[in-house]
């Protein structure tokens, strides 16, 4: 009896657990995504107080570019003004998609960065989008 009330016990639970769990990644790619937009804000913020002689690479507007300059964005460009703009970033591989490893996912094209948050499950994704000509920040997710 005592066996057959702990296993309906352990079947209510797990669900509820697995629910936690992706509520928490959701909090989690939320949370560096205001991280995010307020970093890359006080980088051309910064930037701008000193005239253009302080602050990561930028482009001339003042906007993170990991390089400096303006051009295309590559995943190199993005994980680097990814590390610059985040304080203690989270990893941010820029070799491709690995399903079951908790992380984000960096490429780049045109003037765009792309984060994708991979949690160590396989969806949703979480994504990040940075435009280094404007500084605009979006977020798009479950």
């Amino acid at each position: 009896m005592v066996l057959i009330l702990l296993g309906v016990l352990a079947a209510m639970a797990i669900p509820r657990f697995v629910d936690l769990s992706e509520e928490a990644h959701d909090k989690v790619a939320r949370a560096t995504f205001a991280s995010y937009m307020t970093g890359a804000n006080t980088a051309r913020m910064q930037w701008v107080a000193s005239g253009g002689a302080s602050g990561p690479p930028a482009n001339g507007s003042g906007w993170p570019t990991g390089t400096g300059g303006g051009g295309n964005m590559n995943a190199n460009r993005c994980r680097l003004v990814w590390g610059d703009v985040l304080i203690s970033p989270p990893p941010a591989n820029i070799g491709g998609l690995i399903l079951g490893v908790d992380g984000w996912w960096t490429f780049g094209f045109f003037t765009f960065c792309i984060y994708v948050y991979q949690p160590d499950t396989t969806a949703p994704f979480h994504v990040i989008r940075y435009n280094a000509t404007n500084g605009e920040v979006l977020y798009f997710g479950p």
